[in-house]
Protein backbone atom coordinates (compact mmCIF):
# COMPACT_ATOMS: atom_id res chain seq x y z
CA UNK A 1 0.00 0.00 0.00
CA UNK A 2 1.63 3.47 -0.90
CA UNK A 3 1.83 6.32 1.09
CA UNK A 4 -1.43 7.89 -0.68
CA UNK A 5 -3.46 5.18 -0.01
CA UNK A 6 -2.66 4.81 3.36
CA UNK A 7 -3.18 8.20 4.46
CA UNK A 8 -6.64 7.94 2.66
CA UNK A 9 -7.56 4.78 4.57
CA UNK A 10 -6.60 6.81 7.84
CA UNK A 11 -8.80 9.89 6.94
CA UNK A 12 -11.65 7.86 6.18
CA UNK A 13 -11.19 6.01 8.98
CA UNK A 14 -11.03 9.21 11.24
CA UNK A 15 -14.01 10.26 9.26
CA UNK A 16 -16.06 7.78 10.42
CA UNK A 17 -15.27 7.97 14.12
CA UNK A 18 -16.05 11.61 13.61
CA UNK A 19 -19.50 10.37 12.28
CA UNK A 20 -20.08 8.10 14.97
CA UNK A 21 -19.26 10.31 17.83
CA UNK A 22 -21.77 12.91 16.21
CA UNK A 23 -24.54 10.07 15.94
CA UNK A 24 -24.57 10.07 11.90
CA UNK A 25 -23.82 6.68 12.00
CA UNK A 26 -26.72 4.27 12.14
CA UNK A 27 -26.09 1.77 14.50
CA UNK A 28 -23.37 4.40 16.63
CA UNK A 29 -24.46 5.19 20.12
CA UNK A 30 -26.09 8.02 20.78
CA UNK A 31 -25.10 11.07 23.05
CA UNK A 32 -25.59 10.33 26.98
CA UNK A 33 -29.12 11.72 28.51
CA UNK A 34 -29.07 14.44 31.18
CA UNK A 35 -30.18 13.24 34.77
CA UNK A 36 -33.52 15.05 33.79
CA UNK A 37 -33.91 13.27 29.85
CA UNK A 38 -33.04 10.03 32.10
CA UNK A 39 -36.14 10.60 34.55
CA UNK A 40 -38.36 12.04 32.18
CA UNK A 41 -37.84 9.15 29.69
CA UNK A 42 -38.43 6.58 32.78
CA UNK A 43 -41.73 8.12 33.59
CA UNK A 44 -42.78 7.81 30.29
CA UNK A 45 -41.40 4.55 29.76
CA UNK A 46 -43.32 3.27 32.91
CA UNK A 47 -46.25 4.82 32.80
CA UNK A 48 -47.80 5.44 29.43
CA UNK A 49 -48.67 2.07 28.81
CA UNK A 50 -51.63 2.90 32.07
CA UNK A 51 -52.52 6.15 30.10
CA UNK A 52 -55.74 5.24 27.46
CA UNK A 53 -57.39 6.13 24.14
CA UNK A 54 -61.52 6.99 24.83
CA UNK A 55 -63.26 6.90 22.00
CA UNK A 56 -66.91 7.85 22.40
CA UNK A 57 -69.63 6.95 20.07
CA UNK A 58 -72.88 9.60 20.00
CA UNK A 59 -76.00 7.46 18.46
CA UNK A 60 -75.86 3.56 17.56
CA UNK A 61 -74.05 2.42 14.53
CA UNK A 62 -75.90 0.54 11.88
CA UNK A 63 -77.07 0.56 8.43
CA UNK A 64 -80.68 1.54 9.33
CA UNK A 65 -79.56 4.09 11.68
CA UNK A 66 -77.92 7.87 10.98
CA UNK A 67 -74.18 8.43 10.47
CA UNK A 68 -72.83 8.42 14.45
CA UNK A 69 -70.95 11.60 15.62
CA UNK A 70 -67.39 10.31 17.44
CA UNK A 71 -65.24 11.59 20.26
CA UNK A 72 -61.88 11.28 21.36
CA UNK A 73 -60.16 11.78 24.53
CA UNK A 74 -57.46 10.28 27.03
CA UNK A 75 -57.89 8.77 30.38
CA UNK A 76 -55.30 6.63 32.91
CA UNK A 77 -56.12 3.23 34.75
CA UNK A 78 -56.19 4.32 38.50
CA UNK A 79 -56.70 0.15 39.64
CA UNK A 80 -56.34 -3.49 38.83
CA UNK A 81 -59.71 -4.37 38.40
CA UNK A 82 -59.53 -1.37 35.16
CA UNK A 83 -60.85 1.73 36.54
CA UNK A 84 -59.74 4.29 34.24
CA UNK A 85 -60.32 8.68 35.22
CA UNK A 86 -61.11 10.94 32.57
CA UNK A 87 -63.19 14.13 32.22
CA UNK A 88 -66.93 14.10 32.50
CA UNK A 89 -67.03 16.15 29.15
CA UNK A 90 -65.33 13.59 27.25
CA UNK A 91 -67.68 10.72 27.98
CA UNK A 92 -71.17 12.42 29.47
CA UNK A 93 -73.99 12.01 27.11
CA UNK A 94 -72.09 9.29 24.50
CA UNK A 95 -73.89 5.86 23.56
CA UNK A 96 -70.95 3.54 23.79
CA UNK A 97 -67.28 4.12 25.17
CA UNK A 98 -64.07 2.38 23.59
CA UNK A 99 -60.80 2.43 25.48
CA UNK A 100 -57.09 1.69 23.86
CA UNK A 101 -54.98 0.37 26.11
CA UNK A 102 -51.28 0.52 25.35
CA UNK A 103 -51.94 1.88 21.99
CA UNK A 104 -52.76 -1.74 21.21
CA UNK A 105 -55.93 -3.60 23.08
CA UNK A 106 -59.18 -2.08 22.44
CA UNK A 107 -62.04 -2.58 25.14
CA UNK A 108 -65.64 -1.48 25.54
CA UNK A 109 -65.80 0.07 29.22
CA UNK A 110 -69.21 1.74 30.82
CA UNK A 111 -69.95 4.70 32.92
CA UNK A 112 -69.36 4.21 36.30
CA UNK A 113 -69.97 7.76 38.15
CA UNK A 114 -69.64 11.14 36.50
CA UNK A 115 -69.47 14.69 38.33
CA UNK A 116 -70.04 17.44 35.96
CA UNK A 117 -69.62 20.19 38.19
CA UNK A 118 -66.07 18.96 38.57
CA UNK A 119 -65.20 17.20 35.27
CA UNK A 120 -64.35 14.30 36.69
CA UNK A 121 -65.58 10.55 35.11
CA UNK A 122 -65.14 6.92 36.33
CA UNK A 123 -64.96 3.96 33.56
CA UNK A 124 -64.76 0.61 34.16
CA UNK A 125 -63.17 -1.39 31.42
CA UNK A 126 -64.54 -4.42 30.57
CA UNK A 127 -62.42 -7.91 30.52
CA UNK A 128 -59.75 -5.94 31.44
CA UNK A 129 -56.42 -7.67 30.69
CA UNK A 130 -54.41 -8.94 33.50
CA UNK A 131 -51.25 -7.00 33.41
CA UNK A 132 -52.47 -3.17 33.37
CA UNK A 133 -50.29 -0.36 34.27
CA UNK A 134 -51.92 1.20 37.04
CA UNK A 135 -50.91 5.12 37.74
CA UNK A 136 -50.91 5.95 41.45
CA UNK A 137 -51.93 9.01 42.39
CA UNK A 138 -50.49 11.51 44.25
CA UNK A 139 -51.45 15.09 45.86
CA UNK A 140 -51.63 18.63 44.56
CA UNK A 141 -51.63 19.99 48.00
CA UNK A 142 -48.25 20.67 47.75
CA UNK A 143 -47.47 21.52 43.97
CA UNK A 144 -45.14 24.58 43.31
CA UNK A 145 -44.59 27.11 40.62
CA UNK A 146 -41.91 26.44 38.07
CA UNK A 147 -42.29 22.48 39.05
CA UNK A 148 -41.80 20.03 36.06
CA UNK A 149 -44.73 18.15 35.30
CA UNK A 150 -45.52 15.84 32.48
CA UNK A 151 -48.38 15.50 30.01
CA UNK A 152 -49.58 11.99 28.90
CA UNK A 153 -52.59 11.84 25.93
CA UNK A 154 -53.67 11.07 22.54
CA UNK A 155 -54.35 15.09 21.02
CA UNK A 156 -55.94 14.73 17.82
CA UNK A 157 -55.54 11.09 18.08
CA UNK A 158 -52.16 10.99 17.86
CA UNK A 159 -51.66 8.06 20.86
CA UNK A 160 -49.15 8.07 23.55
CA UNK A 161 -48.06 11.78 23.27
CA UNK A 162 -45.61 13.24 25.41
CA UNK A 163 -45.50 16.89 26.49
CA UNK A 164 -43.23 18.62 29.50
CA UNK A 165 -43.77 22.07 30.83
CA UNK A 166 -43.84 23.50 34.25
CA UNK A 167 -46.94 24.09 36.99
CA UNK A 168 -47.28 28.08 35.70
CA UNK A 169 -49.65 28.75 38.05
CA UNK A 170 -51.79 27.61 41.15
CA UNK A 171 -55.91 27.92 42.30
CA UNK A 172 -56.87 29.60 39.02
CA UNK A 173 -60.66 30.44 38.48
CA UNK A 174 -62.29 29.10 35.07
CA UNK A 175 -65.51 30.53 33.39
CA UNK A 176 -67.77 28.38 34.35
CA UNK A 177 -71.02 26.46 32.38
CA UNK A 178 -74.83 26.58 33.80
CA UNK A 179 -75.14 25.58 37.29
CA UNK A 180 -71.91 25.25 38.50
CA UNK A 181 -69.57 27.31 40.78
CA UNK A 182 -65.96 27.62 39.45
CA UNK A 183 -63.15 25.17 41.17
CA UNK A 184 -59.44 25.47 41.34
CA UNK A 185 -57.51 24.09 38.51
CA UNK A 186 -53.62 24.19 38.01
CA UNK A 187 -52.36 26.35 35.13
CA UNK A 188 -49.01 24.43 32.99
CA UNK A 189 -46.82 25.48 30.13
CA UNK A 190 -46.76 21.63 28.95
CA UNK A 191 -49.20 21.42 25.61
CA UNK A 192 -52.34 20.00 25.86
CA UNK A 193 -54.30 20.38 22.62
CA UNK A 194 -57.94 18.05 22.26
CA UNK A 195 -57.76 14.58 22.66
CA UNK A 196 -55.64 15.16 25.82
CA UNK A 197 -58.67 15.77 28.04
CA UNK A 198 -59.07 13.37 30.78
CA UNK A 199 -54.89 12.27 30.80
CA UNK A 200 -52.93 12.54 33.66
CA UNK A 201 -50.61 15.42 34.40
CA UNK A 202 -47.60 13.70 36.43
CA UNK A 203 -44.78 14.71 38.56
CA UNK A 204 -41.38 13.59 37.71
CA UNK A 205 -41.86 11.44 40.61
CA UNK A 206 -43.91 9.42 38.35
CA UNK A 207 -47.44 10.56 40.29
CA UNK A 208 -50.61 12.30 39.01
CA UNK A 209 -51.23 15.37 40.44
CA UNK A 210 -53.88 16.32 38.15
CA UNK A 211 -56.56 15.20 35.22
CA UNK A 212 -55.98 17.40 32.54
CA UNK A 213 -58.65 18.91 31.32
CA UNK A 214 -58.83 22.49 29.30
CA UNK A 215 -57.08 25.09 26.96
CA UNK A 216 -57.70 28.61 26.07
CA UNK A 217 -58.84 28.65 22.43
CA UNK A 218 -56.65 30.76 20.96
CA UNK A 219 -54.08 31.29 23.29
CA UNK A 220 -50.37 29.75 23.63
CA UNK A 221 -48.63 27.70 26.23
CA UNK A 222 -51.84 27.67 28.54
CA UNK A 223 -53.43 24.95 29.49
CA UNK A 224 -55.19 23.40 33.01
CA UNK A 225 -55.96 20.34 34.96
CA UNK A 226 -57.88 19.56 37.69
CA UNK A 227 -56.01 19.05 41.06
CA UNK A 228 -55.74 15.38 42.16
CA UNK A 229 -56.99 15.76 45.08
CA UNK A 230 -60.37 17.15 44.25
CA UNK A 231 -60.56 14.35 41.58
CA UNK A 232 -59.98 12.35 45.06
CA UNK A 233 -62.27 13.67 46.88
CA UNK A 234 -64.99 12.89 45.16
CA UNK A 235 -63.82 9.11 43.47
CA UNK A 236 -65.39 7.18 46.31
CA UNK A 237 -69.21 8.56 46.28
CA UNK A 238 -68.57 8.01 42.14
CA UNK A 239 -67.69 4.35 43.07
CA UNK A 240 -70.39 3.95 45.26
CA UNK A 241 -73.32 6.11 44.01
CA UNK A 242 -72.54 6.91 40.34
CA UNK A 243 -72.57 10.40 40.85
CA UNK A 244 -71.83 13.20 43.54
CA UNK A 245 -75.02 14.31 45.59
CA UNK A 246 -74.59 18.20 46.82
CA UNK A 247 -76.42 20.71 47.37
CA UNK A 248 -77.64 23.04 44.72
CA UNK A 249 -78.09 27.08 44.44
CA UNK A 250 -78.41 27.15 40.78
CA UNK A 251 -76.60 30.07 40.45
CA UNK A 252 -72.70 30.49 38.29
CA UNK A 253 -70.25 33.90 38.14
CA UNK A 254 -67.22 35.13 39.01
CA UNK A 255 -65.66 37.16 41.56
CA UNK A 256 -65.26 40.78 41.59
CA UNK A 257 -62.15 42.77 43.56
CA UNK A 258 -61.14 46.11 43.61
CA UNK A 259 -59.31 46.00 39.96
CA UNK A 260 -62.37 45.12 38.75
CA UNK A 261 -64.15 47.31 39.84
CA UNK A 262 -62.40 50.17 38.88
CA UNK A 263 -62.24 48.80 35.78
CA UNK A 264 -66.27 48.87 34.99
CA UNK A 265 -68.18 52.64 35.34
CA UNK A 266 -71.26 51.01 36.89
CA UNK A 267 -72.14 50.40 40.62
CA UNK A 268 -69.97 47.49 41.83
CA UNK A 269 -69.00 46.41 44.89
CA UNK A 270 -66.89 43.06 46.13
CA UNK A 271 -68.22 39.45 46.51
CA UNK A 272 -69.40 37.27 43.78
CA UNK A 273 -71.48 38.15 40.85
CA UNK A 274 -74.32 36.00 39.91
CA UNK A 275 -74.05 35.87 35.76
CA UNK A 276 -76.25 33.21 35.48
CA UNK A 277 -79.82 31.55 37.58
CA UNK A 278 -80.20 28.14 36.85
CA UNK A 279 -84.26 27.57 35.74
CA UNK A 280 -86.48 26.35 38.54
CA UNK A 281 -83.57 26.94 41.06
CA UNK A 282 -83.19 27.82 44.40
CA UNK A 283 -81.45 31.14 43.14
CA UNK A 284 -84.50 31.82 40.89
CA UNK A 285 -87.28 31.01 43.53
CA UNK A 286 -85.70 33.62 46.13
CA UNK A 287 -85.66 35.99 43.20
CA UNK A 288 -81.61 35.96 42.79
CA UNK A 289 -81.02 38.20 39.52
CA UNK A 290 -78.58 36.99 36.87
CA UNK A 291 -76.54 39.26 34.51
CA UNK A 292 -77.73 40.91 31.78
CA UNK A 293 -74.66 43.35 30.05
CA UNK A 294 -72.04 41.43 28.19
CA UNK A 295 -68.89 43.00 28.57
CA UNK A 296 -65.20 41.83 27.58
CA UNK A 297 -62.27 42.65 29.43
CA UNK A 298 -58.67 41.35 28.36
CA UNK A 299 -60.41 38.77 26.55
CA UNK A 300 -62.40 37.77 29.66
CA UNK A 301 -66.07 37.86 29.70
CA UNK A 302 -68.49 39.06 31.65
CA UNK A 303 -72.34 39.31 32.39
CA UNK A 304 -72.59 42.42 34.46
CA UNK A 305 -76.24 44.01 35.93
CA UNK A 306 -76.59 40.52 38.16
CA UNK A 307 -76.61 40.85 41.58
CA UNK A 308 -73.33 40.54 43.60
CA UNK A 309 -73.34 38.15 46.62
CA UNK A 310 -71.54 39.66 49.60
CA UNK A 311 -72.32 37.77 52.55
CA UNK A 312 -73.68 34.45 52.82
CA UNK A 313 -75.07 32.95 56.64
CA UNK A 314 -73.74 36.76 57.64
CA UNK A 315 -70.12 35.72 56.68
CA UNK A 316 -68.69 38.19 54.54
CA UNK A 317 -67.45 36.71 51.07
CA UNK A 318 -64.69 38.28 48.98
CA UNK A 319 -62.89 35.60 47.66
CA UNK A 320 -63.41 32.16 45.81
CA UNK A 321 -61.82 30.79 49.33
CA UNK A 322 -64.33 32.52 51.71
CA UNK A 323 -67.09 31.52 49.40
CA UNK A 324 -66.21 27.89 49.39
CA UNK A 325 -65.34 27.60 53.01
CA UNK A 326 -68.87 28.75 53.70
CA UNK A 327 -70.83 26.47 51.30
CA UNK A 328 -68.85 23.51 52.81
CA UNK A 329 -70.62 21.01 54.86
CA UNK A 330 -74.43 22.34 53.92
CA UNK A 331 -76.86 19.89 52.94
CA UNK A 332 -79.86 19.50 51.08
CA UNK A 333 -82.58 21.34 52.92
CA UNK A 334 -80.39 23.78 54.69
CA UNK A 335 -81.58 27.34 54.44
CA UNK A 336 -79.21 29.63 53.35
CA UNK A 337 -79.05 33.63 54.22
CA UNK A 338 -77.90 35.61 51.17
CA UNK A 339 -76.73 39.09 51.64
CA UNK A 340 -77.33 41.00 47.86
CA UNK A 341 -75.52 44.24 46.34
CA UNK A 342 -78.36 45.02 43.71
CA UNK A 343 -77.94 48.73 42.05
CA UNK A 344 -76.39 50.17 44.76
CA UNK A 345 -78.80 48.38 47.60
CA UNK A 346 -78.64 46.17 50.30
CA UNK A 347 -80.82 43.02 50.13
CA UNK A 348 -81.12 40.03 52.04
CA UNK A 349 -82.90 36.36 50.56
CA UNK A 350 -83.21 33.28 51.71
CA UNK A 351 -83.40 29.84 50.11
CA UNK A 352 -83.66 26.07 50.51
CA UNK A 353 -80.44 24.23 49.27
CA UNK A 354 -82.09 21.54 47.37
CA UNK A 355 -79.87 18.53 45.45
CA UNK A 356 -78.09 19.46 42.14
CA UNK A 357 -80.20 18.46 39.08
CA UNK A 358 -78.77 14.92 37.40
Amino acid sequence: MGDGEKHRGMWRRGLVLLLAAMGAVPGAATAALTPDEENTTAVFRRLAPGVVYVTTIFGHEGPAAPAARRGVGSGFIVSGEGHVLTNAHVVEGSDDILVTIAGQQRRKARLIGLDAATDVAVLQIENPPPDLTVIPLGSSAGLQIGQKVLAIGNPFGLSQTLTVGVVSGLDRLLPTTRETVAGHVIQTDAAINVGNSGGPLLTSDGKAVGVNTALIQGAQSIAFAIPIDTVKAVLPQLLKEGRIIRPWIGISGKFVDEGLRKVFNVPLTSGFLVEDVGKGSPAERADIREGTLDVTVNGVRFLLGGDIITQVNDQPIRTSEDFFKTLAGLKIGDELRLTLFRGGETLTRTLTLAERPR
